[in-house]
């Protein structure tokens, strides 16, 4: 039995039940109540607690929930500033669903959102919404940094998300652009999207343009997305560099992707139009750009992309222009089957296999002020290349032709050195430039950060529709190669002929050049070869081998040795001067041979072994040494010195005129006239005969001469006349002197030539013997060639000749054929000899002709000039007429004709005819004799004749009677009268027997000449 509780513990116990009752209903009252508030006013509480969610990001909101149960929310949202607000959304429906404490988001539906996104021209911006943007694409612990994603999960499935009338704005420095439109989105897949870009006139300091319409179009392609934008604008320009009259341009992706932010696309397609579009650097009236991709990949949050293209691009532009150089048309493609594109870093890049085709039409470029056209150019290579950050690279392997030619190729052919100052030069490469053709078979160019290359690998040809070729080739491994510091090398061969051009043949063995400094040095072992004309000089030829080194537009060549060069001619007035030029030309000193310094040239050296013929003079020159220094621009030569003491001069006339002649010349070259002196010796005798100062001008080949020979002393065994003449060469033991004075003149189309000669008082053996105070004058009114005045006079005092002569006189004239005599006489023998008119012809083999005219001469004169002196005496006076002829045969006469003028006496030993050994002759004989030993001459004629082997014939008829100085009675004695043998002994010959003689004889008269020659060729002192 259980103990028994008192009544007042009970009570107790009642009122504590009682009081925990009360509070449970409390609590559950304020429950209810809270409940019953929570369900009445959650949307408002929940509209609050996201409002004061955003607000602690530092967003300000309004957002107005009108449900929210476990089936959806709806409310209308505004983001950002009341005034100007980010992102507003009229009506946002969001389908909630899924078991779990929290619903799963199923799909958004919005209707008029208003998006405000802020581009200041370097970033964009999407207002307050950046701070709430910064959250959701935070990294999580769990994914490293820099990676896509965010704090929030992604949703368990795909979250449909679409919209109505939305409006995107995007607010720049220029003004707005508005996109309007409607879509739909399952994930990151498009399921359709329609949009539209309104028009826009965007203008600010830097960027204007109006914006004519645009378009955004997207569509579902089974798991994946198709995607296009196209947009249109008109009167852009930016920053005033840049500027288009239209511009309109499309980009599209195919099966594209969007996940977590990165994107891919199995293809995209860029096309790009524009009108009147110009840069700085380039510009066209059309262009139209096309590019095609596949395999593209990329982050949008990175800010990355990558395309494997199995591509083509496509350029075509319609007046273009690229800094200096223009196109009718220009047509690129490329063509990649697996280049790889890319951008990241704000960088782009792409590179991979290439196979480039550029064409263009009626094209110039401007290089060094000279504007170079292409009718047409196409060059077609393939190889690899690529473009990485601005910084391209290439190796490709193509051909190159093309079709063009220099509009203003004059221009550029007078500013090269020495050929500019050449008309016909400067035609001639007016022509060559005007028209060519460039064929380029097969260049391999490597472009690369660290290898540069231009590689030949056949050669490529330059041909002018003038004729002229320039074919430039390998050389080994030719080409030019960048090596290190920025220093080209290459080595190749030029060759130029045809068209009037220089035949050029150059061999650069090795050269390199210095890229990286602005002065661009230079250096190049090379072997030139040239032909060429110049001025009035043709047939320069030149080869040589040296090095040539510049930089700064300065160029020096220093010869490996001597240079060879070579002249056909330099002529005056359209005749050669100077012709059949050699030498060696060496530097002097080591010193630059060649140096050019923009425009400026000049040469200097010395010269060895030179040989030329100066047609003018007849004659050759030749020179051991001498030195030569010429400086000069475009104009041509300008100034300049020249020097040889070792100058050797010798007639090439048939006729030789003057004997060789040892030459010193100086001479300075003064804005393009030469001016200098020569001084000549007699070769032989080394004694100076005369000085020469005389001046050229280059450019107008107008200059002069004058030859000074003062007191020109003769002796025996020193100066004599054969020294200065082999006209001169029968004048022989000369003594005296004599002086010479002449001017030459010459323009580009005339030579004048003048001198006078004079010598009196000079003692010389001749022809005409040794021939005492000869006095000789002599006007020249040409001296190349030799010509004269008329009537030029020569005279002597006397002559040791086959008569002995006095007072001899001649008037003669130097014509272009001989020697014209006029006249000539001298007194002899009591009588006088005289020549008619004749010619002495200058040619070797030349025969003259002319005639001997004897007055009263008595012919004992001649027979004393003989060998006979000692056993012939005629002492007759005789008048008459001998013709002859003067050749290589020697004298010769021709039916001369001598009478008597009076009377006269003939004494020939017998002994003339017999011989000293001849036995006594019979009384006929001896009677002929005795008439001959002592015959007294009443008439007397001879006719003469030369006779074969240089014997001269005489027909002597001689009319007369036997007169010694005793006369003898001729007795007969009666035995020998009766036997028959009166005439087996000598009779004397009675005097005063009348004598009637025919006397038929000869005589060697070569050798009587022969003879002659010997007693006075020695003269007589």
């Amino acid at each position: 039995m259980s103990p028994e509780v008192p009544a007042e513990s009970k009570r107790e116990s009642k009122r504590e039940h009682s009081g925990w009752s009360r509070v449970l209903v409390i609590i559950l009252a304020v429950i209810l109540a809270l409940l019953i508030v929570l369900s009445l006013g959650r949307n408002y509480i929940a509209s609050r607690v996201a409002e004061f969610y955003l607000a602690r990001k530092g967003i300000a909101s309004e957002i107005d929930i009108s449900q929210f149960d476990w089936g959806a929310i709806d409310a209308r949202v505004r983001l950002g500033p009341s005034l100007a607000p980010d992102l507003t959304i009229e009506r946002l429906h969001i389908w909630l669903g899924g078991d779990h404490f929290v619903p799963d988001i199923e799909s958004i539906e919005m209707t008029e959102p208003r998006l405000r996104i802020h581009f200041d021209g370097k970033q964009v911006s999407f207002g307050a919404l950046d701070r709430l943007l910064a959250v959701f694409t935070k990294p999580s612990a769990a994914e490293p940094a820099g990676t896509a994603g965010g704090a929030v999960p992604p949703p368990r499935k795909p979250l449909g998300i679409s919209f109505e009338n939305a409006r995107l704005t995007i607010e720049t420095p220029a003004g707005n652009v508005v996109a309007a439109g409607t879509g739909a989105f399952i994930g990151t897949q498009i399921r359709n999207l329609r949009a539209s870009i309104q028009p826009a006139q965007l203008r600010s300091r830097h960027f204007t343009a109006d914006i004519l319409a645009g378009r955004i179009e997207g569509r579902a392609n089974g798991k994946t997305s198709d995607l296009e934008i196209a947009l249109g604008a008109k009167r852009i320009a930016y920053q005033g560099k840049w500027h288009a009259s239209t511009l309109s341009g499309s980009v599209s992706l195919q099966r594209a992707t969007w996940q977590n932010a990165r994107f891919t696309a199995a293809s995209m397609a860029l096309r790009l139009n524009t009108q009147d579009a110009e840069t700085p650097d380039a510009a066209a009236k059309t262009a139209q750009l096309s590019l095609k991709a596949s395999d593209v990949r990329g982050n949008a949050l990175r800010g990355t992309l990558d395309a494997t293209m199995a591509s083509d691009v496509n350029l075509t532009a319609s007046e273009a222009r690229f800094d200096q150089s223009r196109a009718k048309k220009l047509v690129v493609n490329a063509h990649s089957g697996a280049a790889q594109l890319g951008y990241a870093n704000s960088g782009w890049g792409v590179s991979g296999p290439l196979a480039l085709h550029v064409n263009l039409a009626a094209a110039n470029t401007v290089a060094s002020g000279h504007d170079i056209s292409a009718a047409r150019a196409d060059v077609q290579m393939k190889g690899t290349g690529g473009w990485i950050n601005g910084t391209a690279s290439a190796d490709l392997i193509g051909t190159i032709t093309a079709e063009g030619g220099i509009t203003n190729g004059r221009s550029l052919a007078r500013q090269i050195p020495l050929a500019g100052s050449d008309p016909a030069m400067v035609r001639a490469l007016t022509r060559a430039l005007t028209r060519f053709t460039v064929d380029a078979p097969e260049l391999h160019l490597t472009y690369m950060p660290e290898r540069k290359a231009i590689t030949v690998k056949v050669p490529s040809i330059l041909k002018s529709t003038s004729g002229a070729t320039i074919r430039f080739a390998p050389n080994g491994e030719a080409g030019f190669v960048e090596g290190e510091n920025g220093r080209w090398r290459g080595a190749f061969t030029l060759e130029t002929q045809g068209g009037g051009l220089p035949v050029i043949a150059l061999n650069m063995a090795d050269f390199t050049l210095r890229t990286d400094q602005a002065a661009m040095p230079l250096e190049a072992a090379l072997h030139l070869r040239l032909k060429a004309n110049w001025q009035t000089f043709h047939g320069i030829a030149l080869d040589t081998m040296g090095h040539l080194s510049g930089a700064s537009g300065v160029l020096h060549f220093v010869p490996e040795g001597c240079a060879a060069v070579g002249l056909d001619h330099y002529e005056s007035g359209g005749k050669p001067m100077v012709s059949a030029l050699k030498s060696q030309f060496c530097a002097a000193d080591a010193l630059p041979l060649l140096t050019t310094d923009h425009g400026q040239w000049k040469v200097a050296g010395r010269w060895n072994n030179a040989k030329l013929r100066l047609d003018r003079a007849t004659a050759n020159a030749m020179s051991a040494t001498g030195r030569l220094a010429i400086s000069g621009n475009q104009a041509g030569m300008e100034n300049g010195a020249a020097q040889s003491n070792a100058i050797t001069l010798t007639d090439t006339a048939s006729a030789k005129r003057f004997a060789p002649m040892a030459v010193r010349m100086k001479a300075a070259l003064v804005h393009g006239t030469w001016r200098g002196t020569a001084h000549i010796a007699a070769k032989e005798t080394r004694t100076n005969i005369a000085s020469v100062a005389f001046h050229h001008n280059m450019k107008t080949s107008v200059g002069g001469a004058t030859v000074a020979a003062q007191d020109i002393a003769f002796a025996p065994d020193k100066l004599q006349p054969e020294n200065l003449s082999p006209l001169l060469a029968k004048l022989t033991r000369a003594k005296g002197s004599a002086d010479f004075t002449g001017q030459v003149s010459w323009t580009a189309n005339a030579q004048k030539s003048q001198g006078t000669l004079r010598a009196d008082g000079l003692d010389v053996t001749g022809p005409l013997g040794a021939m005492r105070d000869v006095k000789l004058h002599i006007d020249f009114t040409s001296l190349l060639p030799m010509l004269t005045a008329p009537a030029q006079s020569f005279s002597a005092a006397s002559a040791d000749w086959l008569l002995p002569l006095s007072n001899i006189q001649a008037n003669f004239r130097l014509m272009a054929d001989g020697i014209h005599l006029n006249s000539a006489s001298a007194l002899t023998g009591g009588g006088e000899i005289s020549l008619s008119s004749l010619t002495l012809p200058y040619g070797p083999g030349s025969t003259m002709t002319g005639t001997v005219e004897l007055a009263h001469v008595n012919l004992n004169a001649l027979i004393a000039a003989s060998n006979l002196q000692d056993k012939v005496t005629l002492d007759v006076p005789v008048t008459g007429t001998i013709p002859f002829s003067l050749g290589p045969a020697g004298i010769r006469l021709h039916n001369g004709q001598l009478q008597s003028d009076n009377q006269g006496r003939l004494a020939i030993s017998r002994s003339v005819w017999t011989g000293t050994d001849a036995g006594p002759p019979d009384a006929l004989h001896d009677l002929a004799y005795q008439a001959m030993e002592n015959l007294s001459i009443d008439e007397m004629d001879a006719v003469l004749n030369s006779l074969p082997n240089g014997r001269l014939g005489i027909l002597f008829h001689v009319k007369g009677r036997n007169d010694p100085a005793v006369g003898q009675e001729a007795r007969i004695g009666l035995i020998p009268l009766v036997r028959g043998e009166v005439l087996q002994e000598p009779l004397p010959l009675p005097k005063g027997t009348p004598v009637n003689l025919t006397l038929d004889t000869s005589l060697n008269f070569d050798e009587l000449l022969h003879a002659y020659q010997g007693v006075f060729g020695g003269g007589n002192d």
